[in-house]
């Protein structure tokens, strides 16, 4: 059964790798999660391999999937990094990541020609004590493995702060997909270090988890098609505006990123003013897609400027400003006779959201409570 899974996720993992190679738009983040997920893969269905034990017949492959952690592992953070910096281009020196994989590789090649076939099934018997190249190896990798979680966790962040500066609905675009897939790879990689001390600590068999662990990773695979179907812009270019490469938190946003912009304190307050009363009488949130350059054209103003001006002059992120009036609307409507047949979904809808989920966490960010509960009490 376990045998089974593994292939079916190797198999899988092989499908969406040539997808991904032969897609129209060859984006840089698609050849890099196209790499991503044929490594995971290999690795798979090297899994495989070994479970039927076809390394009795092929023993020359024993220990050649040593480099692929090396590989899907920096792999996973370039992705992040690529669509987090809005790269078109693959930058040679991020080929450095790679560089463990490339030792390993080379490694593994010699080890191919020199070492007998005997020589390499002694790595599978647990009785045959191993080299402390082998022990460095199998403790590096988890450690390798979450280091690069936490960078990709953090070129996620950026990511998810530069959608709030460029659009006012962000879900569709947002990757959760990608964090679901690194919470799976860091309990994957937890196991790693529960075998590891299972194995030199508390002196159990080698590999104790192996199926187990390659199996998690497997149920990865099936996870991906699953969120890729739901979400079909997973694999789609997300052009943001040039205006928001600068980097600031959220938390603590300042005009120091927009110092060279050129705009006069008379000036900002000039487009501030221009920009409430357009938000006032066109209500250009009541379109769901609204997007920071639709806003800047309307105000017949430049993308970067404008987001200077409601970042530094209004103190909130795009995607805040936008939705603060969609809230504000949705409010007077819930107020209103006119709307007493609807829904409240419905006027979220109205209101320019364009998913339950969306309007009610941001409904509940700005009021303090859900769209009934508001309802409720404000007409008490």
């Amino acid at each position: 059964m376990i045998a089974n899974i593994l292939f079916a996720g190797g198999a899988v993992g092989l499908l969406i790798t040539i997808f991904l190679f032969n897609r129209k738009d060859n984006l840089v983040p698609n050849i890099i999660l196209a790499i991503t997920f044929g490594a995971y893969s290999i690795d798979i269905l090297y899994a495989f391999f070994i479970s039927q034990k076809l390394y009795l017949s092929y023993p020359s492959f024993i220990g050649l999937n040593g480099m692929l952690p090396f590989i899907y592992s920096p792999a996973i953070y370039l992705y992040a990094k690529a669509v987090s910096s809005n790269k078109k281009r693959f930058e040679i020196k991020s080929l450095l990541h790679f560089s463990p994989a490339t030792i390993i590789l080379l490694a593994s090649v010699i080890g191919f020609f020199i070492f007998s076939s005997d020589e390499k099934l002694a790595l599978l018997n647990p009785d045959v004590p191993k080299s402390v190249f082998i022990i460095i190896m199998r403790t590096l990798i988890p450690f390798y493995g979450i280091s690069y979680i936490v960078l990709s966790l953090i070129e996620i962040k950026k990511y998810h702060h530069r959608l709030k500066e460029n659009y006012s609905e962000i879900e569709s675009l947002k990757l959760n997909w990608l964090i679901y897939l690194i919470f799976a790879m860091t309990l994957v990689w937890i196991l790693e270090f529960v075998q590891i001390f299972l194995i030199d600590v508390a002196g159990k068999p080698e590999n104790i988890f192996y199926k187990y662990i390659y199996l998690a990773i497997s149920l990865i695979m099936f996870l991906i098609v699953y969120r890729s179907l739901k979400q079909p812009q997973i694999f789609s270019e997300v052009h943001l505006d040039e205006a928001t490469t600068i980097d600031k938190s959220d938390e603590n946003i300042t005009d120091k990123g927009y110092n060279k912009s050129g705009l006069s304190e008379e000036k900002i307050n000039e487009i501030a003013s221009s920009l409430v009363m357009i938000m006032q009488n066109a209500k250009p949130y009541l379109k769901s897609n609204l997007s920071l350059s639709d806003l800047a054209q309307l105000n017949g103003v430049s993308a970067h400027n404008l987001s200077e001006v409601i970042n530094t002059k209004l103190n909130k992120s795009f995607y805040d400003f936008i939705n603060y009036y969609r809230v504000e609307e949705v409010k007077k409507m819930l107020n209103n006779a006119k709307y007493e047949n609807y829904s409240i979904l419905s006027i979220g809808f109205e209101a320019g959201f364009n998913s339950k989920t969306s309007f009610n966490t941001i409904f509940k960010k700005f009021t303090g409570t859900t769209p009934s509960e508001y309802k409720r009490t404000s007409r008490n």
